[in-house]
């Protein structure tokens, strides 16, 4: 019987360590925009006409977002400004500095969150210009992206866990629509590629050659997300180690019960038989 309750605890105490073999993912996302310039260039610097532009109204929005939901926040312009939602030792923040472009969105997923989940950030600017004529605006700026994915306790396919950046930068027209624009994703996935980052300058350039005034606007977007999600038609692959442990301690307590089947009286001989004196 004693031999058997030891096998016991080792099935136990494999079973234990199998389940605890799951699938957990660790990740930063970040994003970061600065050193925003606006300048003009004049196309006929004789017709005696200054080029150059007005600036209007600036508006500043901060999202963050979970799998089931989302807040939101529009500081006034101009102002710093951070939007931030704690899960323990997991956060997703959007923030902003106040100035034209100066702006961060980030989500540092730790294991606690578990699977099925989707964490993410949004720190978006608009601000509204006026072109003179025979204006070229130059539209000038800097952006850093981290990608960073650590798997702990297990393993997860490359398609299943994620981390995400985007930089988006544009020059719009009245209805919204991109006269030029700018885009860079970067991304990190559990078991490949999981160390990434990018740094780039960037210019975005746009001619206003007519005789009168042109409205336009300039958008900033920073998104940075980190999901870790599992397919409920395939769960989880355990550690071989622990399928090994696991099956031995199977294979230990069935050759017990056979052992016992084959002697019972002498087992319980054994076990009532008194201790001799030494």
């Amino acid at each position: 019987m004693i031999h058997l309750i030891r096998a016991g605890s080792a099935v136990v105490l494999s079973a234990l360590l199998l389940c605890s073999t799951g699938v957990f993912a660790e990740g930063t996302g970040r994003m970061t925009f600065s050193a925003i310039q606006l300048s003009a260039f004049d196309l006929t610097p004789d017709d005696g006409a200054a080029a150059g532009f007005d600036v209007g109204a600036l508006s500043t929005q901060l999202v963050v977002y979970r799998e089931f939901g989302s807040e939101e926040s529009l500081p006034p312009p101009y102002q710093p400004a951070s939007l931030r939602l704690d899960d323990g030792p997991s956060h997703i923040e959007a923030r902003t500095g106040g100035p034209l472009g100066d702006l961060i969105s980030e989500a540092v997923v730790h294991p606690n969150v578990g699977l099925d989940n989707r964490h993410g950030s949004y720190a978006y600017q608009d601000i509204a210009l006026t072109l003179r004529p025979h204006t070229v605006l130059l539209f000038t700026g800097h952006f850093s992206m981290l990608a960073d994915s650590v798997v702990e306790m297990g393993q997860l396919e490359p398609n299943v866990f994620a981390v995400f950046n985007e930089a988006s930068a544009q020059i719009n027209d009245l209805g919204y629509d991109a006269l030029t624009q700018m885009n860079y994703r970067l991304r990190a996935y559990a078991g490949m590629d999981e160390h990434n980052s990018m740094e780039r300058d960037f210019l975005l350039t746009y001619a206003n050659a007519t005789d009168h005034d042109l409205a336009v606007s300039l958008s900033l977007s920073a998104h940075s997300e980190v999901s870790a999600r599992l397919d409920p038609l395939t769960p989880p692959v355990p550690e071989p180690a622990a399928v090994l442990l696991w099956c031995a301690g199977l294979a230990v307590t069935a050759a017990m019960v056979r052992q016992r089947r084959k002697c019972p009286a002498a087992s319980h001989r054994a076990l009532s038989r008194p201790a001799e004196a030494l």
